[in-house]
Parts: C-alpha cells; structure tokens; sequence
C-alpha cells in the first residue's frame, strides 16, 4: 500500500515540474524559435489529426493528464480536487481498491499525503499541481 501512495506522490511530483518547465518556457513571447523548441509529438485521435499547434498540445496534455491523476487518485481514495474541469466517469468514484478501506492503511495514506503537501512538493515551496496547471491554462489562452 505505501508503494501505491509514493508512487501516486512521485507521479504528481514528475507532473509538476514537468508542467512548471512548460509553463516558464511558455512565457518567452511566442516565437518561431520559441514553438520550435517546444515542439511536441503530432497527435491523432482515430482519423483526425492534431495540428501542431503548442497551445493545443499542451492543453492536451493537461486535460488528459488531470484525468489520469483523477482516476488514481479516485482508485487510491484521494480526493484529487482536479481544477480542471475533468468530470470522471461514473465507475471512478464508486471503484476503490478494497485493501484502502483498512483504517490503517488510511491513517498511513493520509500522513504520507500530508508531508508531501507540508513540503510543497520537493522541498521548493511550489504550488499544487491544480495550480500550475490552471496557471499554465490561463498563459496558454493569452498566446
């Protein structure tokens, strides 16, 4: 069960400076240069295909992203509070894995969750992940 939660900590924390990164490179005024640094994959959804365009790649990524951690957390017991808008599917809320409901195993969910939010992530003070990504939506509407 610990290996669950840290896992589920190491996740949010590989998605916050990856996300962080995106953010403070995305504030260089946009630039050829600038996107093509940037530049993502191409992505396709059954026969459309994405263009390459930064700003819906990344919002992208942080929809699917916030889905993701949402459902995660949902199955872990964690209250995720995704900012994003992401409705999860009627079955995330219901599904919990059964060895989570040990009063135990809740007690130690939830101090492993309480020193990584004490901590602000890795020792840097940063913001919720909720936050970078709503921060990082917000940037991307103003490009």
């Amino acid at each position: 069960m610990i290996n669950l939660v840290m896992t589920y900590v190491n996740l949010l924390r590989n998605c916050r400076a990856v996300f962080t990164r995106l953010y403070h490179a995305l504030q260089v005024t946009p630039s050829p240069e600038s996107d093509a640094m940037l530049s993502l994959p191409s992505l396709q959804f059954g026969d459309f295909q994405l263009e390459n365009n930064v700003s819906i790649q990344v919002k992208v990524l942080i929809e699917l992203t916030s889905g993701m951690l949402q459902r995660i957390g949902n199955a872990l017991g964690i209250n995720t509070g995704t900012g994003s808008g992401i409705s999860s599917s009627p079955g995330d809320h219901n599904y919990r894995l059964p060895f989570l409901n040990d009063p135990v195993a809740v007690s130690t969910r939830e101090i492993i969750l309480s020193q990584e939010s004490m901590q602000g992530g890795v020792h840097g003070g940063e913001p919720p992940l909720t936050d970078i990504m709503s921060n990082l939506n917000r940037l991307l509407e103003r490009r």
